[in-house]
């Protein structure tokens, strides 16, 4: 080993020598070892008094301190002047100390690997087939505590945890068992997952967290703050998955990410670092003690040589971007890059090759092959020095552990140069055969802060002359290192402007100040605003009066009703008018528009106004609410039951106050009424609707028309009617066109209207119900008529030496005599009849009910004797008394007098003399009843 301790002449030489790249450091001291092998470091720390911590790799023969080692992974802790304290070595040249960090008592936590299947130190041993993770406590004295086994993984940092453990994170594309957890891959064999494990002061693990996808994802850097846990890290497929949360990647083919955990493990959020790169990785994160969020890592936009590089980026605690700084070079794009954060400062570290731009370095440019350097950038991340660590030949040296603590920096990195210069402090290759050495610098960094050159730095293009009440924006040209833009106006803060642009409306002095509360703070020149008409001189711009005008709306507006919007009219003025919704055009360029609405909602219309004289102009917004103009939804005509007591209910709002008029009307209650229908003749009803919100109001006239429906067959007295047997009866009820109607029965029916025929009606009566409904009122009646059938007589007539007989089996009613299809109305209602002429004789005999019976018909060719029982009875007259007296061989059962149309005009029983009295004079029919026949004869009275 070859430590190096400067001298203050020394280190001011230093200083002078290196201007441009290691300005305002204080090299305290360097270190470097090797042997004939590689010999690595991979992390740095410090403890919190001020010493070293040192995770690396050696070959065989390697001198540090005062001892020699062989070849394996190792540990070491150096006091703060670089004097080695005590070191661990393990396993073979196969093994590593991969990371390093102490916690706030001291105790040492290294990350470790080891290839064979087995593994023992320091009374620790464990077995795993191809090797493996472990995690070793080390007391501040340099005693081993416990070695954790860890599975099979690979860690990229380590971090003590404020309340005591560490956290070890990094990637793994095995299924990893820790105790007797086994955590599985999400991928195929050969995909990473992201893998961090939390362990506690004891040895034993808390929890575990692996974020994963099917693809590559792995975690390339961690950070611990007082306020979480920051991770860094990138994947490559389409999501991302967290357990209780899962991100779905955007259109970059491969994202860098960060994320925030809770000291306890919990999720919190994660963003995307890509912004204007098209693929990134985050290599680097780091967290300043104020809690400012520093991150690193390589990009590439395009051609791998010329369109990638690496870049810096500043994030506020939720993670969002708040600075982004890039550079393009060809550097070595593997994990060779670390990060820390100082006081309001971030440091950085990684192999530099040929720069092809971006934004300017404190480097020297065509460093190829790679050099190692170490670069200061402060809080809005301008560049403020950088160490140059450089071998002069062909080969590549490389920066990549750090570590800040206050004002002290620890640099690292790994060299095969024969010799690497950092000013005049030299390192020599001990291996001879270009294989690596590392070395170790401290250093104090005692630089001022440089702030950005913002002469750059102006307002945007402005106007001079703006009107009253437009609204305008003042703007700074972009600038890579504008952190923030805090607006002022007056001397006083504007709110919620961090933006580079402001819109501006009002006079005022403005002043845009860059970068407000940092170091870097800078104040733009004022603005000046004035409103004329007498600006001053010092006026940059002047606000002329905006033309306005007094808008009239009319209240209330209905829909369905037209009305006029108007304006204050001014000479020289120009009038637009934009009423979206209305259906009328008219008057819409001047100072009226003319406007009607179909719907009801609240409208906001405006009326742009141009002032001719100054050519500025303005808008002004109006709202209005158009109302619904109340309808009733009532029919125009209403048609009613005549006779009955009808409700008519309009449609119903709470807001709405109804009024009701009309002749007929006899009650009503808000949206409903009662009107009796007390003639078929269209009455008007008024309904006024008054909506008491709106203020809208309509008037309704509705004629009311009664109308009737009446069921009855014309043909029908009575209800019960008969119908005679094997007989159609036709049956025609009152008729309207308005009315429609509809016959319900057992009986056979056809025809369908007011008129149908019916027949097969039963004895004991059938039911015949008609039921008529008037078609635009509804009103219905109905009537049920009972259809009796009735039997029709059987008749016979026979024929007497000198009379026509007719005999029945049933009752009939009347009896009707016909010659040759002539009544013989003198026989009405005998059933024995002595015709004088000859010709064809029949009888219609008809039932109480009306059903006709016909005999058969008898041809005489001769007269019968109208007289063949004459010599047995004579007739002797009394004119003087009206009276006549039988004389008869046999004594008569009944004498009747009839009329020759059959009624009976006087009669008697078991007597041979009737008085005529009373009769009026003209012919009439005796009637002689004896026990075996009947006589007749005609009598005349004068």
């Amino acid at each position: 080993m070859k430590y190096y301790h400067l001298s203050t002449a020394i280190i001011l030489f230093l200083v002078l020598s290196l201007s441009i790249t290691a300005n305002g450091q204080d090299i305290q001291w360097g270190i470097s070892a090797g042997a004939f092998g590689e010999d690595f470091i991979e992390d740095l720390a410090y403890d919190m008094e001020g010493n070293v911590l040192v995770a690396g790799s050696f070959s065989d023969n390697v001198v540090w301190g005062d001892s020699t080692f062989n070849s394996g992974g190792f540990v070491s802790k150096l006091s703060p002047d670089g004097l080695v304290q005590w070191t661990h070595v393990w396993g073979g040249s196969s093994d590593g100390g991969l990371a390093v960090c102490a916690d706030s008592d001291g105790n040492v936590y290294v990350a470790g690997s080891f290839s064979g299947s087995n593994f023992s130190y320091a009374g620790f041993t464990f077995s795993r087939w191809g090797g493996g993770t472990f995690v070793m406590k080390i007391s501040p004295w340099g005693e081993v505590q416990f070695v954790k086994d860890m599975g099979r993984w690979w860690p990229s940092d380590i971090k003590a945890m404020p309340n005591g453990g560490y956290l070890l994170a990094g990637r793994t594309r095995f299924d990893v068992t820790i105790d007797d957890s086994t955590y599985a891959v999400r991928g195929r064999s050969g995909l990473y997952d992201m893998f961090m494990v939390k362990g506690n002061a004891q040895g034993t693990v808390d929890w575990v967290r692996n974020p994963g996808s099917t693809t590559d994802e792995e975690i390339t850097s961690i950070d611990v703050h007082e306020t979480g846990i920051y991770v860094g890290g990138f994947y490559t497929g389409a999501s991302l998955d967290f357990g209780e949360y899962t991100h779905m990647r955007g259109d970059e083919s491969r994202p860098g990410v960060i994320f925030k955990y809770s000291l306890a493990g919990d999720f919190e959020w994660l963003k995307e670092v890509h912004q204007n790169m098209a693929t990134a990785t985050v290599h680097g994160i780091a967290v300043s003690r104020q809690g400012d969020l520093y991150v690193s890592g390589w990009f590439r936009d395009g051609n791998l040589r010329v369109e990638s590089g690496f870049f810096l980026s500043k994030h506020d605690a939720n993670g969002s971007l708040q600075l982004l700084r890039k550079y393009y070079s060809n550097y070595e794009r593997r994990h060779w890059m670390a990060i820390s954060a100082g006081d309001d400062a971030a440091y950085l570290t990684m192999p530099v090759g040929i720069l092809h731009g971006g934004d300017p370095l404190p480097i020297p440019n065509g460093n190829y092959p790679y050099r190692a350097f170490m670069l200061k950038f402060n809080e809005v991340l301008h560049p403020q020095y950088a160490l140059l660590a450089s071998g002069g030949d062909s080969n590549s040296d490389y920066g990549n552990a750090l570590e800040v603590q206050h004002n002290r920096v620890l640099w690292g990195g790994r060299f095969n140069s024969d010799t690497l210069s950092l000013g005049d402090l030299q390192f020599l290759d001990n291996s001879g055969n270009r294989s690596y050495d590392f070395f170790i610098v401290s250093s104090e960094d005692t630089t001022k802060n440089k702030c950005p050159d913002y002469s750059t730095l102006a307002y945007g293009e402005t106007p001079s002359i703006v009107c009253q009440g437009d609204q305008f924006q003042l703007s700074v040209n972009a600038s890579a290192y504008a952190h923030t833009i805090q607006w002022y106006r007056n001397d006083s803060p504007v709110a919620s402007t961090q933006a580079n642009t402001i819109t501006v409306s009002s006079e005022g002095t403005y002043r845009a100040r860059i970068n407000n509360g940092t170091s870097c703070s800078f104040d733009m020149p004022d603005v000046r605003i004035e409103t004329g008409p007498s600006p001053s001189d010092s006026a940059d711009i002047i606000i002329k009066p905006s033309p306005t005008a007094l808008v009239s709306v009319p209240d209330p507006m209905c829909t369905e009703n037209a009305y006029v919007i108007s304006a204050e009219e001014k000479v020289g003025y120009q009038y637009t008018w934009n009423i979206p919704g209305s259906l009328t055009e008219e008057g819409h360029d001047g100072p009226q528009a003319q406007v009607l609405w179909t719907e009801p909602s609240q409208k906001t219309g405006t009326l742009l106004l141009v002032d001719g004289e100054s050519g500025c102009q303005s808008e002004q917004s109006f709202v209005f609410q158009v109302g619904l103009l109340p309808n009733s939804e009532l029919n125009d005509i209403q048609f009613v039951c005549l006779g009955d007591t009808a409700t008519l209910r309009a449609k119903y709002e709470p807001d709405w106050w109804y009024t009701w008029q009309g002749e007929g009307l006899v009650q009503s209650m808000e949206e409903e009424a009662h009107w009796v229908s007390f003639s078929t003749d269209s009455i008007p009803l008024l309904l006024h609707i008054q909506d008491t919100a709106s203020g809208c109001e309509n008037t309704d006239t509705l004629l009311i028309s009664a109308r009737e429906a009446v069921a009855e067959v014309l043909s029908f007295s009575e209800d019960t009617v008969a119908l005679c047997s094997g007989e159609v009866l036709s049956v025609e009820a009152i008729y309207d066109p308005n009315w429609r109607y509809q016959w319900q029965t057992s009986l056979s029916i056809r025809g369908d209207s007011n008129l149908v025929e019916i027949w097969n009606a039963s004895q004991e009566g059938s039911i015949l119900k008609l039921i008529v409904s008037e078609i635009y009122s509804g009103c219905t009646d109905e009537r049920i008529y009972t259809i009796k059938e009735s039997v029709i007589p059987e008749v016979w007539l026979d024929q007497t030496e000198d009379s026509l007989v007719l005999t029945s089996t049933t009752v009939f009613n009347t009896i009707r005599w016909f010659v040759d299809s002539t009544e013989l109305s003198e026989f009405a209602g005998l059933t024995r009849i002595q015709p004088e002429g000859i010709g064809d004789f029949y009888a219609m005999v008809y039932s109480a009910e009306g059903c006709a019976a016909q005999t058969e018909v008898i041809s005489i060719d001769e007269p019968l004797s109208l007289f063949g029982q004459t010599k047995k009875m004579r007739v002797f007259p009394n004119p003087a008394t009206s009276r006549i007296t039988i004389e008869t061989e046999q004594t008569p059962e009944s004498i009747v007098v009839l009329s020759l149309t059959g009624q009976v005009m006087t009669s008697s029983q078991g007597k041979r003399t009737l008085d005529l009295r009373g009769m009026a004079p003209g012919v009439y029919l005796l009637q002689v009843q004896f026990e075996d026949h009947i006589h007749y004869q005609r009598i005349s009275k004068k």
